[in-house]
């Protein structure tokens, strides 16, 4: 079995716009590859060294800051210092073409524009592990291959030991050759088990397997969606307050805001066409993964306009594809839950009193 590509995205400088970052490591996660993101604000250095500890095939830099000529040249030149020149450097941004001409001219891998094909980034990356793997040279690679890895050196004979030497006599060899362990006695081997502390008691009789080992228990975990667009606001304390109350009870608990998170609006587009929930990877996915995981649900927004934020309405419309709509056998369409577990929920509002906590706790219920 092949063995995955590792592709580590970065996003150097103080370029903080990294939402074009996070779709192309999603899209390549999804062609099949292990991708590390090292979040933003990152330093040349700080990337080589990630790159380096975890044994990268590629490193793809996104750049939208125009430091490109900079950040790629100052990347690969540490990336050939650190030992690491027969991995690839691509990435993109806001690249004119005649400097793209100039990086791939330095030893820098293709690099792509705004409006390019998530599929092509992950075939261009394929091709050149392909070719690498297989020692021929890419044609649309336009940097130029490293040479095979030099063989290992082999280890230097080692001197013999004292004892070694001392073994190299014929008569010592052959009395070695011909000696033979003694048995244990009968009675040492009895007195050894006797002298075995006895094992811990299952309730079950001696010599007789379980079933079935013992599970773990496992701590119940409550999401709480945060649909404020406010740090440290009326929704966020009362959120955290319920989180602190599940902690106290045993359980894990954990806030996520969700204005924070980049939700592509629900485009109804009916049944899943592909595998997971919805057909757009974007920070969905980390809320669905919380959700499925979850016993409880905590939900808080604040109310605006007599019904939930913009921000928790978009992620309650994505949700959509959990209880997606699927036809019956006698005719007609039903909704089907993906998740078996049934997970209990709250609903946090904060408003003035002009505003109708019925209205907003309709959408909740309605979603």
């Amino acid at each position: 079995m092949a063995r995955k590509i590792r592709v580590l995205v970065g996003k150097p400088g103080l370029d903080g716009h990294d939402r074009g970052a996070k779709v192309v490591a999603a899209a390549l996660r999804d062609a099949g590859m292990e991708v590390i993101y090292t979040g933003l604000h990152q330093s040349p250095e700080q990337i080589v060294d990630a790159a380096l500890q975890e044994d990268v095939d590629v490193v793809a830099l996104s750049v939208l800051s125009g430091a490109h000529m900079t950040l790629f040249a100052e990347v690969l030149s540490l990336m050939k210092r650190r030992g690491l020149g027969d991995r690839l450097l691509t990435g993109g941004g806001i690249i004119p073409p005649q400097d793209m001409e100039t990086l791939a001219r330095k030893g820098v891998g293709r690099l792509f524009g705004p409006g390019t094909s998530t599929q092509d980034i992950a075939a261009y990356i394929r091709e050149w592990f392909a070719t690498r793997a297989s020692g021929r040279r890419c044609p649309r690679c336009r940097r130029p291959r490293e040479g095979p890895a030099p063989p290992r050196r082999p280890a230097p004979p080692r001197a013999p030991t004292a004892s070694a030497r001392a073994s190299n006599s014929p008569r010592q060899a052959t009395a070695r050759v011909n000696r033979r362990p003694p048995a244990p006695k009968p009675k040492a081997r009895a007195a050894r088990a006797a002298a075995r502390p006895a094992r811990r008691s299952s309730g079950k009789r001696s010599g007789e397997a379980l079933a079935h080992p013992p599970s773990r228990r496992t701590v119940p975990y409550l999401v709480a969606l945060n649909g404020s667009p406010v740090r440290k606001s009326s929704v966020d304390l009362l959120l955290e307050q319920v989180c602190a109350g599940y902690r106290e009870a045993g359980g894990e608990a954990e806030q996520v805001y969700l204005n924070d998170l980049w939700v592509k609006p629900c485009q109804a587009c009916g049944p899943e066409p592909t595998s997971g929930y919805c057909i757009f990877h974007d920070d969905m996915d980390l809320v669905y993964q919380k959700l499925e995981r979850a016993h409880a649900v905590a939900v808080g927004t604040p109310i605006y306009f007599d019904a939930v934020s913009a921000q928790l309405e978009l992620v309650i419309d994505r949700c959509n594809c959990i209880t997606p709509l699927v036809p019956r056998a006698g005719g007609g369409e039903t909704f089907r839950a993906k998740w078996a577990r049934t997970r209990r929920g709250v609903f946090v509002t904060a408003s003035g009193p002009r505003q109708r906590h019925d209205m907003a706790e309709r959408c909740v219920r309605a979603s």
